[in-house]
């Protein structure tokens, strides 16, 4: 995220879908990672909406007053979320925590365990997930690494849930295939935060391809369930609010299970496999029940914990002392 940014027309899709995303969930928290980085000579940004469309009224207006090249400054969003009655968390929004590759870890670290419980959280990099390219390497602060957003699912709490900006591909006819690669990638190193992923819903705005078909534009949001029990709300919620936005979603054109048994499967069979192909040749059935106890009693803690059940350290003594 640039300061240089700040008002320009895609900020009116982004705020928009983080302050619906949070209401139709029943969410009051929202917690903003910037990741903050210093202006550039380039041109980017400044491209303001002309009107608001189907997305809100009072989002368009708070833009409209930021327009002005002097007042884009992310801080002004504080204004927006008391003009919503809404507790706002915003990480680092000044010039004074400015994202550097080189204290990553510190700055991911220190962020507050209050402002990741129940709470709608926006991850905003330059350009997205980290890549595998030359522009990952020449240029790592403009992006946010997979372990990180895995790290931020592991200590978020209750009802959290993340939403992940992606900078797209030039190439609008690859922009699918780069989802679903990244959504691949992201849904892999969440597997440490808890068991039995689903798909992780993305949401774009949408463009014609000049055969007809609907292709993201050139951003997208990744909608992160930090804890299963959410997962069948979210992905309700991104297919209604893509639905009364006019936008395009990763379930577009497909039939979206409605039994959460037959989607649970499906991920129980791919991580089973998965432990399968890690033990050694000569493993015995005794060796493959004994992996898939552990990673269902792990999965089940993870969950508990990722749902906020769970008791301090001094009453479980008090509880075992008392047996």
């Amino acid at each position: 995220m640039k300061n240089q940014y700040f008002g320009d027309k895609r900020d009116l899709f982004k705020y928009d879908l983080w302050l619906e995303i949070a209401k139709r969930l029943g969410i009051k928290k929202h917690t903003f990672i910037p990741m903050l980085t210093p202006n550039d000579l380039t041109k980017q940004g400044g491209r303001l909406p002309a009107d608001a469309g189907a997305y809100r009224r009072s989002v368009f207006d708070f833009l409209k007053r930021c327009g002005d090249k002097e007042c884009r400054n992310i801080k002004r969003l504080r204004a927006l979320f008391r003009a919503e009655s809404l507790v706002y968390h915003p990480y680092r929004d000044t010039e004074r925590g400015y994202f550097k590759h080189g204290s990553r870890g510190e700055y991911f670290a220190a962020i507050q365990p209050d402002w990741l419980r129940d709470t709608a959280i926006l991850i905003d990099p330059d350009v997205g997930l980290e890549t595998k390219g030359p522009f990952w390497k020449k240029r790592p602060e403009q992006y946010v690494m997979y372990k990180e957003v895995a790290d931020i699912a592991s200590a978020a709490r209750g009802r959290s849930v993340i939403l992940l900006f992606q900078f797209l591909r030039p190439n609008a006819k690859k922009r699918k295939d780069d989802l679903r690669e990244k959504e691949q990638r992201l849904r892999d190193a969440l597997r440490k935060v808890r068991f039995g992923w689903r798909p992780i819903p993305w949401i774009a705005e949408r463009q014609r391809s000049r055969e007809g078909h609907w292709l993201p534009r050139e951003l997208a949001f990744f909608i992160i369930a930090v804890a299963k029990r959410m997962e069948d709300a979210i992905e309700a919620v991104v297919q209604d609010y893509s639905r009364s936005r006019g936008l395009l979603s990763s379930f577009e054109g497909e039939e979206v299970p409605t039994s959460r048994e037959a989607v649970g499967m499906s991920a129980v069979k791919e991580e089973a496999k998965r432990l399968i192909d890690l033990l050694p040749d000569h493993a015995t059935w005794d060796d493959i029940m004994y992996e898939f106890y552990v990673k269902k009693k792990l999965g089940k803690a993870l969950d508990e914990a990722a749902a906020g059940e769970v008791v301090s350290h001094e009453t479980a003594k008090e509880h075992l002392s008392s047996i």
